[in-house]
């Protein structure tokens, strides 16, 4: 994805709200695969969706970092879904708030 020059959005309050709707192994393996997309070489930024969804970015920090509802639920299970492609702390602190000025830009 580098190659091809793709910035990549995610909104990632969706993530809680989409645990249930996407169900299925297949479907769901590929569902926000933060991971795989950063380890392709494509760029990411992050947001919250306001005003759709809370302008407060810590529900969808939990979410990319846990991939869990706001309870600690999940239907895959008591780790999450697909915990192999969850992000870690500074990773989503970075796509947040660093990589959106360098987004606008390009």
């Amino acid at each position: 994805m580098r190659k091809i020059g793709w910035l990549v959005y995610f909104s990632i309050i969706v993530i809680q709200k989409e645990l249930t709707l996407f169900q299925g192994p297949e479907r769901i393996k590929n569902l926000y695969a933060f991971r795989s997309i950063v380890d392709s070489g494509a760029r990411i930024t992050l947001g919250s969706d306001f005003p759709v969804e809370s302008m407060n970015p810590l529900a969808g920090f939990y979410a990319a970092i846990t991939r869990k509802s706001p309870t600690g639920d999940s239907p895959h299970g008591p780790d999450g879904w697909c915990v192999t492609t969850c992000l870690t702390i500074r990773r989503v602190l970075t796509f947040y708030f660093s990589k959106v000025p360098r987004s606008k830009a390009d």
